[in-house]
């Protein structure tokens, strides 16, 4: 998923950058402690160990014609002053297809 995300340019080459490469149902995310979000935050300092929780995957379910939201959950560390890791936002363009066709 990280080399994914690399040749498309959502995470910069040389970025420290781990993502879980498993889709998350919403309640996991909402069910997670804010405090250890914040501990994790502070105290983290091997990305490539990867995130701290163990993460169980939800599949997306097709039932008729509904959506079911997933999230990807990853973490990155920036250097103080330093460009960041992650490109936020804009548009999907061509990284969108292959993104979901990596998970499943």
């Amino acid at each position: 998923m990280n080399a994914l995300l690399r040749e498309h340019g959502v995470v910069a080459a040389n970025a420290q950058v781990h993502v879980s490469g498993r889709l998350l149902h919403p309640d996991s995310i909402v069910a997670m402690d804010s405090g250890k979000l914040f501990r994790w935050t502070r105290e983290l300092a091997d990305v490539q160990a990867g995130l701290p929780v163990p993460l169980e995957a939800s599949a997306v379910t097709v039932k008729e014609e509904g959506v079911f939201l997933r999230y990807l959950l990853g973490v990155a560390m920036q250097e103080e002053g330093a460009d960041a890791p992650v490109k936020l936002g804009g548009s999907v363009g061509a990284r969108g297809m292959p993104l979901m066709k990596f998970p499943g």
